[in-house]
């Protein structure tokens, strides 16, 4: 923990509250893991952000969360939040944001190919793969899991084009972001949720996508973009049916 700077430049008090919080996360979850090159820990204005986000890793040494959360508390003694959902979420961000730390380190070659590879037939299934390992570890804080999926299977995800640059449901890659943390938190909660929902295209798509990540999670442990391959063609081939529905 000495070596790492938890800090809020804007705040004073938030500055404070982070140190905290930084400190009880790594307590609680960070034995487990390699997060040797970590060195900062910012809480940064939400209104910087034009997307809306928590948390997110910068690089190898530093993790930025958003205020968006902090804004909602109505307390920074810890103490006093243990129950709270929005601490809770807090704390569940930030250790998911670590595991990103632990896994550059353990899997530098796929992370390498996110970060600098213009093949998106690396770079789309080594996102969905890197994201999936990094819910899988922090699924059981967080505590907005079931809210997720509820909402994940009451939408109806018309899928209009690749990418509009925007958190949209009609947006081929919003959907791709979202899948690998609906699929974790519905194998974690509730797999009834695979039944519920609402696209009968984003059915089949999820149910094949399960089967090759069970079967990829049965290889040993892997840095190689190549074995991601078949994940990719499940990705391209349901990309192309969305196209197709939408005429």
């Amino acid at each position: 923990m000495c070596m790492i700077e938890a800090y809020c430049k804007y705040d004073k008090e938030m500055d404070l509250f982070i140190k905290d919080v930084v400190r009880y996360t790594l307590n609680k979850y960070g034995k487990q893991l390699n997060i040797s090159t970590l060195k900062e820990v910012e809480v940064r204005n939400v209104r910087e952000f034009e997307c809306p986000i928590d948390g997110r890793v910068v690089d190898k040494t530093k993790i930025v969360l958003t205020s968006r959360l902090f804004e909602l508390l109505p307390s920074y003694e810890i103490r006093r939040l243990y129950k709270n959902k929005d601490f809770r979420q807090i704390v569940c961000t930030l250790f998911h944001e670590i595991g990103h730390i632990n896994d550059m380190v353990k899997y530098p070659v796929l992370y390498d190919t996110i970060e600098n590879s213009d093949d998106m037939k690396k770079v789309l299934p080594a996102k969905f793969w890197i994201e999936y390992l990094a819910e899988k570890r922090s699924v059981p804080a967080d505590p907005s899991a079931k809210d997720f999926c509820e909402e994940f299977v009451s939408t109806s995800w018309n899928i209009q084009k690749r990418s509009t640059g925007t958190a949209t449901t009609g947006d081929f890659f919003y959907l791709n972001k979202a899948l690998p943390y609906f699929i974790v938190r519905a194998e974690y909660i509730n797999k009834d949720y695979f039944n519920q929902i609402n696209n009968e295209i984003v059915t089949e798509y999820v149910s094949e996508l399960c089967g090759e990540l069970q079967r990829l999670m049965e290889k040993p442990c892997f840095d190689d973009p190549k074995i991601l391959e078949s994940l990719y063609e499940i990705i391209n081939r349901y990309y192309k049916k969305f196209m197709i529905h939408r005429g």
